[in-house]
């Protein structure tokens, strides 16, 4: 299969069992940057039907078979458990880094997580397939901090919302077992314009990245945004890879979870894309770990997952919402955040919305 090109930039697709699909996309657009504002708000929901209580199936209705939600599939596959590639295989590539390259002893070298400019915004994108999401916040970025330096760009830039996260531009980290995919997402990364961001790919599972990365003066992740497998227990593709993209097998959603909270900075974001029941799932699971951190957070160490936005993606007017984009934020319980409910329908009368449009209009051509 051939390249997909954005604005700014090109994914090779020809090595990944996944290639570009309109969930990642719709993730690496509306999720927020820390150190600005909502740029990729696409307004509140209108229909109070549609939302109430975030865990109950019957507001948000029925997407029936999750093979079935919105057709072009979803995802990057994400990052499961597997063998580290062969030290063969890794190395640098113009701005994009291997992160695992081992030395004599075996002992991995290069590491950057525990030398880092405080002032950049540290992202960890979870199973970056072809890493279009992890492209996505690298143009945003780049174009927020030109817009700080006071560079003249186009209308893709976001407003600051006063944090002191994102004036160093970005560092953006990719975990990816599957050989052909990360072949790929090194190929794209090596090729990104902006000079900016700096890519950095892991050919290893998220349970490995999370082991190697736990040290406490290891720097925290402000933004990790994830595609994730999503299949339960459902019939497999004939495809090793494919299964490894989409079933939840060797990634659950309690280790996403986990290590998602171990990597994440305080105020940091963690950002995901789901069919609706899958969602409402993964929402429950973070309900209970918050419950559980409220009745031992007498100090301010505990620290938890609370949601703070919701978006219910519609492909059409009229029907069910086939996905859930789900942000959380990483804080004490006595600082959760107000959750903001939203609604995107992607198309009416056969064309595309005009909130669709705007929010992935930086990038499509």
């Amino acid at each position: 299969m051939g390249s997909f090109r954005f604005k700014q930039f090109e994914v090779v697709q020809d090595h990944s069992a996944m290639k570009v699909n309109t969930d990642a996309v719709l993730l690496g657009a509306w999720v927020r940057i820390p150190g600005t504002s909502n740029a990729g708000n696409v307004g509140n929901v209108a229909d109070a039907a549609d939302v109430g209580n975030v865990v109950d199936t019957a507001d948000v209705g029925s997407v029936g078979n999750t093979a079935d939600a919105v057709d072009v599939g979803n995802a990057d596959s994400a990052g499961n458990a597997g063998n580290v590639a062969d030290a063969s295989d890794v190395g640098s590539v113009g701005n994009t880094t291997y992160m695992d390259n081992a030395d004599s002893a075996g002992n991995t070298v290069g590491d950057s997580a525990t030398d880092t400019d405080p002032e950049k915004v540290r992202v960890l994108d979870i199973g970056t397939g072809t890493g279009v999401i992890a492209l996505m916040v690298g143009q945003r970025i780049a174009t927020n901090a030109e817009v700080a330096s006071g560079a003249e760009v186009g209308s893709g830039a976001e407003v600051g919302s006063g944090a002191e996260v994102g004036s160093g531009a970005g560092e953006i980290h990719a975990v990816e077992i599957d050989s052909g995919a990360c072949k790929d997402a090194a190929a794209n990364f090596n090729s990104a314009p902006w000079e900016s961001i700096s890519f950095h790919l892991h050919e290893k599972s998220l349970q490995e990245f999370a082991a190697e990365n736990c040290n406490p003066n290891t720097a925290k992740f402000n933004l990790i945004v994830s595609n994730p497998p999503y299949f339960i227990s459902s019939l497999k593709n004939d495809s090793a890879a494919k299964t490894m993209a989409r079933h939840t097998d060797t990634l659950s959603q309690r280790e996403l979870l986990f290590h998602s909270t171990t990597l994440l900075a305080e105020g940091g974001i963690f950002a995901v894309i789901l069919p609706v029941t899958e969602g409402e799932e993964l929402l429950r699971k973070v309900e209970f770990m918050a419950r559980s951190t409220i009745v031992g957070s007498a100090t301010s160490s505990h620290l938890a997952l609370f949601p703070s936005r919701i978006c219910y993606v519609h492909t059409v007017e009229r029907k069910p919402a086939k996905r859930l984009m789900l942000e959380f934020i990483k804080c004490h319980p006595s600082s959760r955040p107000i959750l903001q409910r939203e609604q995107l329908v992607m198309m009416s009368n056969g064309q595309n919305t005009p909130k669709y449009t705007a929010l992935v209009g930086n990038f499509y051509l």
